[in-house]
């Protein structure tokens, strides 16, 4: 098994921002594929598109953003 590189926030923003994402990611997200996408389903159009946003500022990959009966976000990780 090879370890990936872990990376401690360096500002408290940064920490906050991936609280943020960790806290949502438990209460409405999914992992998939070997634990390399990320999902989230919402019913609020902000909520996802707060979401994608926090994904691309900590760790500059693009989410998308789906609507076929709840706001869905997608996150590859590879």
């Amino acid at each position: 098994m090879k370890l990936k590189k872990f990376e401690i926030p360096n500002t408290t923003q940064e920490l906050e921002d991936e609280a943020e994402i960790l806290g949502i990611m438990i209460g409405d997200g999914s992992i998939q594929h070997k634990g390399s996408d990320i999902r989230l389903q919402v019913r609020e159009k902000d909520f996802a598109e707060n979401f994608a946003n926090l994904i691309q500022k900590t760790y500059g990959l693009k989410a998308s953003i789906t609507r076929p009966r709840y706001y869905c976000v997608y996150v590859c990780g590879k």
